[in-house]
């Protein structure tokens, strides 16, 4: 697969709890979307999957950081901060 700059990785990848005993735990809850892949914006994951579409590679789930929305505030997902490998960071 191509890696394009502003890709991130796989969620799986990129939000990996720090202590490998509840590595199989985060991949169970995350289920199916623990494989798509974090990508900076809508037209990185469309180039990405123009690649794809070109080189007859299997389709696959990209979320574009610009356009993802919450509904859980970054407060309260600072308080397990120390769990996952990756910093929560607040939107300017």
């Amino acid at each position: 697969m191509c890696v394009c700059v502003g890709q991130h990785g796989r969620v799986v990848s990129v939000c990996a709890p720090r202590d490998r005993k509840f590595r199989v735990a985060v991949i169970k809850v995350m289920g199916h979307i623990g494989d798509a892949i974090i990508c900076d914006t809508a037209q990185t994951a469309c180039l990405a999957i123009e690649y794809l579409k070109a080189h007859k590679h299997p389709p696959q789930t990209f979320l574009p950081v610009d356009d993802l929305h919450s509904s859980t505030s970054v407060d309260k997902l600072e308080q397990y901060d120390h769990w996952l490998s990756c910093p929560f960071e607040r939107q300017k």
